[in-house]
């Protein structure tokens, strides 16, 4: 029984094969026929196209009754590829705008270097030169050397400080000379009336020498002319009186030769001075030379007041003489007066000598090696160049050695700050006291030096444009260096330019637009090299086909399509 089953399973299954061989077999031969039948169609229609240059409603229409005669459904496909031509544009690069930019621009741009005149502050704290005194009275007087009178001195009145008698010579009756006289006489005739006195006074000039101060000098002698009356014998006689000024010494004439009263009285003095017999030429100083006639001292310091004392008698002899000058306050090439004073015989005498003398600072010498003065009270108010001058100069902004400015502006209002440090120590901040030698015309980068109280450093420093913001589009840009405005990069960006060639391509119409056009306008035109293509599918759904499709999906590519196209030969 099972047998029985098989053997008709079998037939049944052969009989299906057979009846789906000879369906497929069937189908093929079909497809094929369409595919010839169709291409003839459709190369017949091409052919017309190509020919004409343009496809008309009837054309098309007459075309499609022709595959209808196949009895098949097609998806048919029109394709019209043209050629196109036209300017070739582009839109540049914000980097090509502005290179282009800056390569019209047409000013100068010019460096114009300068030097950085910056020196030390003047510290006014002299330090002078020259030998403080390193000898002291003591030193000068210990070594000191006197020398004895001069062999060939002889002793002069000038050797004397007390009286020398002299003798005036001539006779008194006669020249009324005056002197010192060793001997008296004395004749008087005196007269014995009343004398009442009546007269009057006059002056006269005579010029004497006075042995006792030995001085020759013009002198007023006073006249005194008396009139005496003589009770005796009623006559008048006349006195003369002569009076030295110098000394006082004195001598009178009496009555004239012949005179009622008496003869001729002249009564002369024995010098009341006594004679100096002990010469003082040894103790007399003629000369007196300081020891040191240029000293240079230290605030406070004495002076050396030593001389040399030449005496009337040529001896010599190192002394030490006083002065009033004081060395409290400092001072250059002033002058001290040298005194020394002695006595002889009773009398006070003193000589002077002048020396020049500069009183200056005590000096003291700092760590950093520099000698400056102390106060004239002797304290330390610490170094004036330490105080004064910079040590180091810094760049504390910007932190890096590279600065970018803006054309036009200078390093302060750029931030520029420096840091100045003293040799004591101490530092400044410095923003706008500097000197600097920075072109804020040109535009590029440059090496700028900084100056500042005799210190330099160096700064690179790039100018750049100023830059704008686009109103519309808002780009920033750069100004041209004469601040003229460009233009705005950002916006020319955005304008497509022609680059000088002509652009070629290629242009597809299909069969939506193709089939619009021919019934808008019944006629559908080519231009000569134009390509026309027709593309069929065949859309019939047979049984054969379908059991294909079954069997072998893959098959259902492969079933009818045409493609076919011409290029257009006229127009």
């Amino acid at each position: 029984m099972d047998n029985i089953w098989a053997f008709i399973v079998d037939i049944f299954v052969a009989f299906v094969i057979v009846f789906l061989s000879v369906a497929v077999y069937f189908g093929l031969r079909e497809e094929a026929a369409i595919k010839t039948l169709g291409t003839a169609i459709t190369e017949d229609f091409l052919m017309e196209v190509k020919q004409n240059g343009h496809m008309s409603v009837s054309d098309y229409e007459d075309y499609i009754k022709r595959l209808n005669l196949t009895d098949t459904l097609y998806d048919l496909g029109l394709e019209h590829v043209h050629k196109m031509y036209g300017p070739l544009y582009r839109f540049r690069t914000i980097d090509e705008i502005i290179a282009a930019q800056e390569a019209s621009y047409s000013g100068e741009n010019i460096y114009n270097y300068r030097d950085v005149h910056t020196e030390r502050p003047e510290v006014i704290n002299p330090v002078y030169e020259g030998n403080l005194n390193t000898d002291t009275n003591d030193s000068i007087l210990a070594r000191a050397i006197d020398t004895p009178p001069s062999s060939s001195h002889v002793h002069t009145e000038t050797c004397y400080i007390g009286h020398r008698h002299s003798d005036g010579g001539g006779t008194a009756t006669s020249s009324y000379k005056h002197g010192c006289y060793t001997e008296a006489y004395s004749e008087t005739v005196s007269c014995s009336g009343t004398i009442q006195y009546s007269g009057s006074y006059s002056l006269e000039n005579k010029t004497f020498v006075c042995t006792g101060c030995r001085t020759s000098q013009f002198v007023y002698f006073t006249l005194t002319v008396i009139e005496y009356n003589c009770n005796k014998c009623g006559k008048y006689c006349n006195s003369l009186l002569y009076t030295c000024p110098e000394c006082g010494d004195g001598f009178s004439q009496g009555a004239s030769a012949g005179d009622p009263c008496g003869g001729t009285t002249v009564t002369m003095y024995r010098c009341p001075l006594a004679a100096d017999t002990v010469p003082d030429c040894a103790y007399i100083i003629d000369e007196l030379v300081p020891t040191n006639p240029i000293q240079t001292v230290a605030v406070g310091d004495p002076l050396i007041t030593t001389a040399v004392a030449t005496y009337r008698d040529g001896s010599t002899k190192t002394i030490l003489c006083g002065t009033d000058f004081s060395t409290a306050d400092t001072g250059q090439n002033k002058t001290a007066i040298l005194t020394y004073s002695y006595t002889i015989d009773g009398m006070q005498f003193s000589v002077e000598a002048s020396v020049t003398v500069s009183v200056i600072p005590r000096q003291i010498t700092c760590i950093n090696g520099h000698t400056y003065n102390l106060s004239n009270d002797g304290s330390d108010s610490g170094c004036p160049y330490c105080k004064a001058w910079i040590r180091e100069l810094r760049i504390v902004h910007p932190v890096t050695s590279f600065l970018t400015i803006t054309l036009g502006t200078t390093l302060q209002q750029n931030g520029v700050t420096l840091l100045a440090i003293y040799y004591d120590g101490h530092t400044e901040t410095v923003n706008s006291a500097y000197e600097d030698n920075l072109d804020n015309m040109y535009l590029g980068t440059k090496p700028v030096i900084i100056g500042y109280k005799g210190e330099t450093v160096q700064l690179m420093v790039t100018t750049v444009c100023a830059k704008i913001i686009c109103d519309i589009c808002g780009y920033e840009y750069s100004l041209y260096p004469d601040f003229t405005n460009p233009g705005c990069p950002g916006c020319i960006s955005r304008t497509p330019v022609f680059t000088g060639e002509i652009m070629i391509y290629e242009e597809a119409a299909y069969t939506e637009d193709i089939l619009e056009k021919l019934y808008e306008k019944g006629i559908y035109k080519f231009n000569v090299n134009d390509t026309f293509a027709v593309s069929l599918r065949n859309k019939s759904d047979t049984m054969a086909r379908k059991i294909l499709n079954r069997i072998y999906p893959a098959m259902s590519d492969r079933w009818f399509v045409l493609y076919m196209g011409n290029r257009i030969e006229s127009k």
